[in-house]
């Protein structure tokens, strides 16, 4: 039987599944589960020498594994993380095609999970075995499909009512970085690479004085004022109250600007400093209230949609399963098999 998998890459943890797909209605996926598995890592903020290789080597050679003992049934194989990346597809001395991913980055970091370059890890164990049916999808897109469909699913507002091909999800992650991805009509939406939305320049409030931490971009790059370590995050993850006030008056910025560009349906929030502090998703949604509608008139049209289905936190199990349905939904592609999503 044909089979979809799908690899998940965190930054302190890789994420294998294997699902069925059941039927797929209105371009809505709908898979089961066959079987999955997790391994965990201790993150790294730098390279820190042959040790931490030699635990991702044997992480990544579980996985492949992992995905070995389904090989010959599985039809499509997506991959998510964070970026910046690119595909790339090479041709051996022999005439074999292997898939990797590049970096797509002027920092003199290397693009790195775990303190170790990605893309060796991938090139090295699925870029000859999943060559040709292999597609990359950006973190946060994966996690807007993976709501997209559980929203869908549950028929939540405003999910229950109309064409699922007019509905948009928009996910925004904040951890260590900050990153925004887009599920219109169930469909990943990508662009050119892949949405950068964490580099917005979306105007600092009156009262932050802070130096935007990006090395890349100017003093009010999003990035740089409402990361971790822009915020500085202790090393747990928990914020103060001060900093979740800083973090709300950013997301409501950025909601504004996605909402303005998008209308979307839904907004999610996520990443590690979200679902560590949960408590800050009503400070998030005070601020964006604030934004949207100034005294008895508002500009946008979207007072009755700054609710909990509008604004709300993502499932950290979303990526996860998003990752699951690209490849559901990839499959069906013909043209080109490894691309970035």
């Amino acid at each position: 039987m044909d089979l979809i998998a799908g690899l998940s890459i965190k930054r302190d943890s890789v994420w294998c599944l294997v699902g069925k797909e059941i039927k797929q209605m209105e371009r809505i996926p709908c898979v089961h589960v066959v079987d999955g598995i997790k391994f965990s890592f201790e993150p790294a903020r730098t390279r820190n020498g042959n040790s931490q290789s030699t635990m991702l080597d044997n992480i990544f050679s579980k996985a492949f594994s992992f995905f070995e003992n389904y090989q010959a049934s599985i039809s499509h194989l997506s991959i998510s993380t964070h970026g910046p990346y690119r595909k790339a597809v090479q041709t051996d001395s022999e005439g074999n095609a292997r898939a990797s991913i590049e970096k797509v980055t002027h920092e003199d970091t290397r693009f790195a999970v775990g303190g170790a370059d990605l893309g060796d890890y991938v090139t090295t164990y699925f870029g000859y075995a999943f060559s040709q049916k292999t597609s990359i999808v950006h973190d946060a897109s994966a996690v807007a499909l993976g709501e997209f469909v559980r929203r869908m699913q549950a028929k939540r507002v405003p999910f229950s009512d109309g064409d699922p091909r007019t509905k948009t999800v928009v996910a925004l992650l904040f951890g260590r970085g900050v990153g925004g991805g887009i599920c219109a009509g169930g469909q990943v939406w990508s662009g050119h690479l892949h949405s950068e939305m964490g580099h917005i320049s979306v105007g600092m409030p009156r009262n932050d004085s802070r130096i935007s931490t990006c090395q890349h971009h100017g003093h009010d790059c999003l990035h740089g004022l409402a990361s971790t370590d822009a915020l500085n995050v202790s090393s747990d993850g928990t914020m103060t109250r001060q900093q979740m006030y800083q973090l709300s008056q950013y997301v409501a910025r950025l909601a504004q600007t996605v909402t303005c560009v998008l209308s979307p349906s839904s907004i999610v929030i996520g990443g590690s400093l979200m679902w560590q502090n949960p408590e800050c998703l009503e400070l998030i949604r005070t601020s964006a209230k604030n934004l949207f509608i100034k005294g008895k008139a508002s500009y946008f049209a979207y007072d009755e949609l700054l609710n909990e289905d509008f604004l709300d936190l993502s499932d950290q199990s979303a990526q996860h399963f998003g990752t699951l349905y690209s490849a559901s939904t990839e499959a069906w592609r013909t043209q080109d098999r490894f691309y970035a999503v």
